[in-house]
């Protein structure tokens, strides 16, 4: 992949690895609503529960360093070695990111509009990623936005 300290891969292939992960993870978190809106339940009310507090700490600071690991990953398969602190603080952008945008979901039902934030999020990813390992980025090299239509809100009566 361009680990071994060969050239940086192009940022298309960046954008495409970082894809892959949200790829794998979005059927997952995103396709039962009705499964997240309990699991966002589950975390709160053990949020809630002294002695269940610690386990939903555990619980997001495992997905915390999952999201870390696999952001270094690719970067280092990019051969954009990140610095220290970097993983850690994208990996908090992206877990918030995609809680938002699955809470945003479980509300509103709307996949088109968490497609989305997650595209934006992609792409933005991808830039800091290589701004962080001091990488030029071109504004070419950004991916495009999907353009998604607004729903029709029905008139007031």
């Amino acid at each position: 992949l361009g680990a071994g300290g060969g050239a940086p891969l192009p940022d298309g292939d960046l954008v495409a690895m970082l894809r892959s992960g949200l790829d794998v993870l979005w059927p997952v978190v995103g396709a039962d609503r009705g499964k997240q809106a309990v699991g966002y339940e589950l975390t709160l009310t053990a949020m809630r529960t002294p002695r269940l507090e610690g386990r939903a700490r555990q619980q997001y600071a495992a997905c915390l360093a999952a999201v870390e690991t696999f952001l270094r990953g690719v970067a280092a398969g990019a051969g954009l070695p990140l610095p220290a602190g970097e993983p850690a603080r994208l990996a908090r952008w992206v877990v918030a990111t995609v809680d938002g945008a699955v809470l945003q979901l479980v509300v509103t039902g709307d996949e088109a509009a968490a497609y989305e934030v997650l595209d934006t999020l992609v792409g933005a990813v991808a830039t800091r990623i290589r701004e962080s390992a001091g990488a030029s980025v071109a504004p070419a090299a950004r991916p495009a936005r999907r353009r998604v239509p607004k729903p029709a809100v029905p008139p007031e009566s």
